[in-house]
C-alpha cells in the first residue's frame, strides 16, 4: 500500500492530497467489488475503471 500511496501522493503530500488518494482508492477497491460488475472479467472491468481514475486524476 505504501508504493500506492507515493504513486498518487508524491513523498511530500498535504491533507487535500491525502483525501484524494484516500478517496480514489476507495472508489476502485468499492466498484471492483460491487454485486453490478460482479460478472465483469478483469480486462472488461479495468477497460470500464481505468478511464475514471484518469478523470479523477487528471482534475487535481
Amino acid at each position: 500500500m505504501s508504493r500506492m500511496n507515493r504513486l498518487l501522493m508524491g513523498n511530500e503530500a498535504g491533507p487535500d492530497t491525502a483525501a484524494r488518494a484516500a478517496t480514489l482508492i476507495a472508489v476502485i477497491s468499492g466498484a471492483a467489488v460491487h454485486p453490478l460488475v460482479a460478472d465483469f472479467d478483469d480486462d472488461s472491468l479495468q477497460e470500464q475503471l481505468l478511464p475514471i481514475a484518469q478523470r479523477f486524476l487528471d482534475e487535481s
